[in-house]
């Protein structure tokens, strides 16, 4: 079980809830009512709720080469949840103090995560909407490669206003703008994955 809508009676299963998106990306899409399975998620027990999401992806692995979870930038239960169920984790943040600040606390939940999940590994921290312009955002990127204690990848997501446009517009920058910086950049960061 995995969404449960505010309302319904009862819970939706993960393959009832996948969208095509083109002949080889498919998405479950989900949205601010998982908020509300956050507390419904605290009556369970502690494996129970860690580990909802990996079962419930163990339903349809079979199907599919390899699936990516995509986590709101916090540290709450359904990142818990994605470091449970995942074999790798990529980090994407911003070469700016807050993201450094937060990276510690969130290497930390990564580190107790891999008492519970061995597969898990960090791939690498992917800095995004990063502007090599500013000096601030070189030098983090550059203290980020010697003192993270995790790999930082080659490829960064430049900022841009097509990027943001593609967010707003819903599509991904592959699809928005496919022969941007950014676009180049996703698909590389893909072969490396």
């Amino acid at each position: 079980i995995l969404i449960e809508p505010i309302g319904s009676p009862g819970a939706g299963r993960l393959a009832d809830v996948i969208r095509p998106w083109s002949d080889h990306l498919h998405l479950a899409p989900s949205g601010i009512v998982l908020s509300a399975l956050e507390q419904k998620l605290t009556a369970d027990r502690a494996e129970q709720r860690t580990e909802r999401l990996a079962a419930a992806l163990a339903t349809i692995a079979d199907r599919y080469d390899w699936g990516l979870i995509d986590c709101p930038p916090n540290l709450d239960i359904h990142t818990t949840n994605a470091l449970c169920a995942a074999d790798g984790v990529v980090i994407p943040m911003e070469a700016d103090q807050f993201s450094v600040d937060g990276l510690q606390q969130l290497l930390e939940l990564i580190r107790q995560m891999q008492q519970v999940n061995r597969r898990l590994v960090v791939e690498g921290i992917l800095i995004s909407l990063y502007n090599s312009r500013r000096a601030i955002e070189q030098t983090i990127a550059k203290t980020l490669r010697v003192s993270a204690g995790v790999p930082v990848l080659d490829v960064h997501i430049k900022n841009s206003t097509r990027y943001r446009e593609s967010i707003t517009a819903r599509q991904p920058i592959t699809h928005y703008k496919p022969g941007s910086d950014q676009a180049a950049a996703f698909e590389t960061l893909a072969r490396t994955l």
